[in-house]
């Protein structure tokens, strides 16, 4: 709840740096009681990127949200999401867990996959996480050149 009372307009004002700065450290003191949880792990870590900014407070809450709850469903989105935003400062193993989660989503939604690589600008990081995999690759390819063309014909602003 101290995270949801963090407005995300401005995290550097001085009330907003106050309120940001309670959620973490109830984050902290959640984690201290439950620290298996990955859910809060990737909470901290949507709170130090606020903080901190995306660089390496973030990787540490982002891995033990990826060790404590790998493949975790309810996650998938997130969590990828913040990770993409950070690939290339993670380590081989956190990255391999999210390549796995990749994979999932092609598996499951590829339409869902193609539509969140063109949202993070993640097409080719995407394309890396299936280049084991023939089917799902070509899969995406096709889904997102599709997605191409339909935003290319869409007006800018539709009535």
């Amino acid at each position: 709840l101290r995270l949801a009372e963090v407005p995300l307009s401005d995290p550097t004002a001085p009330e907003d740096r106050e309120a940001l700065t309670r959620s973490i450290a109830a984050l902290r003191q959640s984690l201290a009681l439950a620290p298996a949880s990955p859910y809060r792990w990737l909470d901290l870590a949507f709170a130090e990127g606020l903080a901190a900014g995306l660089g390496p407070a973030v990787l540490s809450p982002l891995r033990m949200s990826v060790e404590t709850g790998p493949y975790t469903r309810g996650l998938l989105m997130r969590r990828l999401g913040l990770g993409l935003r950070v690939w290339a400062s993670l380590d081989p193993t956190t990255r391999g867990v999210l390549e796995a989660d990749i994979r999932a989503l092609g598996r499951d939604y590829p339409h869902m996959l193609a539509v969140f690589a063109k949202q993070q600008y993640a097409a080719a990081t995407i394309r890396q996480a299936l280049r084991d995999d023939p089917v799902l690759l070509r899969r995406f390819d096709e889904i997102y050149v599709r997605l191409a063309g339909i935003l290319v014909k869409m007006p800018l602003n539709p009535p």
